[in-house]
């Protein structure tokens, strides 16, 4: 048995007659199954400095853009690629997401899709709008700081506003005023009409997920109040009532068991 053999793999080339008859069919590779196989991957590869091996997308076209070169690994070991957008802008992009197809542009689709909507209602320079745009970038961008805490959470938009100015002027516009900003009622929720209001900076501190209120037992603390009785990371705590527990085993299940007995103890006041 070769070795081709014991690895599943079949090679076939030209019978006996094709041989005696002077023709060259090409040798295939198929394996145990009988199924043909092409000798040579399809999709080509590229091999990095490294020696780890990557699809090439070298000269692939992903919307606008059109990956040039491959710019190595970011901090998450994600492969970067170079590239050009048909507007002549450049940009580094990572491959998933050019693949994914959730890059299409070096930025100038936002840009002109903005620049539709300015024409359409001229009120671009409006602070309500500027409202209507940052809420957007925050759920949207990835480049915007405050990603993480809004689209990189799964916080997102409501059709209806992610499409019209208009419409979120006509839902939101008459309570606005200067000094207020959009504030989510349930902030495990995304932006539309019926958990959106305005709020002036410290209501929204106030409606943090930290700040939630929980009563336990006649007593009513805010998330951050509760973690610093029972001796938990407030994190620790809002992630357990996200996630539906009530708050008797939120408050009352210790991460450390060797806690456990300073934490029922801090919170019940007996310490």
């Amino acid at each position: 048995m070769t070795q081709n053999a014991k690895k599943g793999l079949l090679l076939t080339g030209p019978s006996p007659e094709d041989s005696a008859a002077g023709g060259k069919s090409a040798a295939t590779v198929t394996q145990g199954d009988d199924r043909p196989r092409e000798g040579l991957s399809a999709r080509p590869v590229l091999a990095t400095p490294s020696g780890r091996k990557i699809p090439d997308l070298t000269g692939k076209t992903f919307g606008l853009l059109t990956a040039v070169a491959y710019a190595g690994h970011n901090e998450a070991h994600r492969a970067m690629w170079d590239c050009v957008c048909e507007c002549g802008g450049k940009v580094t992009v990572r491959a998933e997401r050019l693949r994914s197809g959730c890059t299409k542009s070096c930025g100038c689709l936002a840009k002109r899709r903005m620049a539709t909507l300015n024409r359409t209602h001229g009120k671009s320079k409006t602070p309500l709008y500027r409202v209507w745009r940052g809420m957007i970038a925050r759920c949207e961008d990835s480049n915007s700081p405050h990603f993480k805490h809004y689209g990189g959470r799964g916080i997102t938009i409501c059709a209806e506003w992610r499409n019209s100015f208009e419409t979120f002027e006509r839902d939101m516009g008459s309570g606005y005023r200067a000094g207020l900003s959009i504030d989510r009622i349930n902030n495990s929720l995304g932006y539309f009409a019926s958990n959106c209001r305005w709020a002036t900076v410290t209501e929204q501190n106030r409606n943090r997920r930290f700040n939630r209120l929980v009563t336990f037992e006649g007593e009513t603390h805010c998330v951050t109040e509760w973690a610093e009785l029972i001796g938990i990371k407030p994190t620790t705590l809002t992630q357990r009532l996200e996630r539906g527990w009530t708050p008797e085993r939120a408050l009352t299940q210790v991460v450390d068991v060797r806690m456990r007995g300073v934490a029922n103890a801090r919170w019940k006041g007996a310490a």
